[in-house]
């Protein structure tokens, strides 16, 4: 028995939480997968067959499949499995490898660098999160996953979205992507303006009399009136 539950979805792609309960079988009816998608492993272990290829999947080791791809599963224990199974549109697959979509799917190596962002991104998914956060994150995610099956191919693709662009952009889309990652943060576009000056009032304007009044020496007033009455 298989429950999906979903993680979060963007432009080109769907994340999905996959939990396989079935019981312990040498291998499971053929199969065929309707999209392209990058499964990785969080729990147990279970072995894959395509094309009369077997291999072995669990947490250190994920794959990748393509549309119309026949497979079969074999469940060695009857421990429950858990996957994290990333929908991928070709165009996002194009964008990422420079448009060629015909090459070997190899496994996928779960490298500490790619396990961890692997958990980030289930860890903070769900709920009513910052969709360019969750766009961030998957492809780069992705990025990754095909860096190792075709690096060639991923050197070749081109950055065609700002969530692509932005780890290597000059100065104008590096402030888009932190724009976006202030939005995401809840902050808002108005920019928080200083407080003023309080404005100064011109000088006023006095008359000769009250200039030569001031420049007159200050005299006390019990010597004044001792000079009146002389």
């Amino acid at each position: 028995m298989r429950r999906v539950a979903p993680l979060g979805s963007g432009a080109g792609f769907a994340v999905h939480d996959m939990l396989c309960t079935e019981p312990a079988l040498p291998w499971a009816e053929p199969e065929t997968s309707r999209w392209s998608s990058l499964v990785l492993v969080r729990a147990g272990v279970f072995r894959r067959r395509t094309g009369g290829v077997e291999q072995v999947v669990d947490p250190t080791v994920g794959y990748l499949q393509r549309p119309g791809e026949e497979q079969q599963f074999a469940h060695p224990t009857d421990e429950p499995d858990r996957c994290t199974s990333i929908r991928l549109d070709p165009a996002l697959i194009g964008v990422l490898t420079g448009d060629d979509l015909d090459f070997p799917y190899r496994p996928i190596r779960s490298e500490p660098g790619l396990d961890l962002a692997h958990r980030l991104l289930v860890a903070r998914g769900g709920g009513n999160r910052c969709a360019f956060d969750l766009a961030e994150q998957v492809v780069r995610l992705v990025a990754g996953a095909l860096g190792q099956a075709v690096p060639e191919r991923v050197a070749a693709g081109r950055p065609a979205t700002v969530v692509a662009r932005a780890p290597t952009s000059p100065a104008p889309s590096a402030r888009s992507w932190a724009t976006r990652r202030a939005r995401c943060a809840g902050y808002s576009r108005t920019k928080v303006q200083a407080p003023r000056a309080p404005p100064r009032h011109p000088p006023q304007r006095t008359s000769r009399r009250s200039r030569r009044m001031n420049e007159l020496p200050q005299v006390h007033p019990r010597r004044l009136l001792r000079r009146r009455g002389r």
